[in-house]
């Protein structure tokens, strides 16, 4: 992931298409496709990559494939522990 540091920050739950996985078009970041008929567990992610910070909806698998990948994903200022989002690959689950 080049020299960039990035974190993201679990906020609240929202309830809108995983900006990673359920895209139109190509498959997103995450490497995975999920279709728009599943309805996953989103929520609002304040991300941070060196100085930078928007906001990204994103789902369970993608938090936890971005945490695979050395992505720091924190929740109540603790580390994600993977046990309060649903999950839907599990491969991904804790």
């Amino acid at each position: 992931m080049n020299d960039e540091e990035m974190t993201f920050e679990i906020e609240e739950r929202n309830y809108e298409y995983c900006d990673s996985c359920q895209q139109l078009g190509e498959t997103g970041p995450s490497g995975m496709k999920t279709h728009r008929s599943i309805p996953l567990d989103t929520v609002w992610v304040k991300t941070t990559v060196d100085d930078e910070r928007f906001f990204l909806t994103l789902c369970g698998d993608c938090l936890a494939v971005a945490q695979n990948q050395g992505v720091t994903v924190i929740k109540n200022g603790e580390p994600w522990v993977r046990d309060d989002i649903s999950i839907m690959r599990k491969e991904l689950r804790a």
